[in-house]
């Protein structure tokens, strides 16, 4: 395997059975995004979309969910599943989405940031697609040891994805225009909630 692309794309056929997370810790992740009616919101990483039911849950069915993900074939499992009418599955990098300026209410990424191979760049584009004061959650349910050890253990294309210690992260976030509202860092969970701020531009 040469990249995170191809690692993902042939981890996607046995991605549904190699989950740990809990239904409680995927609800703490929803709950922690206060996702409300009326928003669209953007699920970077989507993988198999595993967090989609989690998310459709806090909706009336009608508000727009973009599900999008770099690995087609976990695209191809996700569609396979089978998803809601309102969810919009695509193939997309968060490192150029093509999307409008200022759309989204929510961006959440979940399980998925360590992967982010220049996250700046991410991170600008992630700010620049998201509305004034909307919501930027990134999570993993597991928490940052355990996926620290699981990627440390994996093929060498996603050994060095670790996530570092908050106060590592943070810096280089707020420099990107959002402002920190949360950080749990738990041996189990692990999430950071940021604001879109209003007045302030990445670098």
């Amino acid at each position: 395997m040469k990249n995170r692309n191809e690692f993902f794309n042939h981890a996607a056929e046995r991605w549904d059975n190699d989950r740990r997370e809990t239904e409680e810790s995927f609800r703490g992740v929803v709950n922690a995004a206060e996702i409300r009616s009326g928003q669209t919101i953007l699920d970077v990483g989507t993988g198999t979309g595993v967090l989609l039911p989690y998310i459709n849950a806090m909706l009336h069915g009608e508000e727009r969910i973009y599900a999008i993900d770099y690995a087609e074939k976990m695209i191809e499992k996700l569609v396979a599943n089978g998803y809601p009418p309102n969810v919009i599955p695509e193939v997309k990098d968060i490192h150029d989405t093509g999307y409008p300026d200022e759309i989204f209410d929510r961006v959440i990424a979940n399980s998925c940031y360590p992967h982010f191979e220049d996250k700046p760049a991410a991170l600008r584009e992630i700010h620049r697609i998201m509305k004034p004061n909307a919501v930027f959650v990134i999570a993993h349910p597991t928490g940052r040891e355990f996926v620290n050890n699981i990627h440390r253990t994996a093929h060498e294309v996603v050994q060095a994805d670790v996530l570092p210690e908050p106060g590592k992260m943070l810096p280089v976030i707020l420099a990107n225009g959002f402002k920190a509202l949360d950080v749990i860092d738990e041996p189990d969970f692990f999430l950071m909630k940021f604001q879109r701020k209003v007045d302030a531009r990445p670098k």
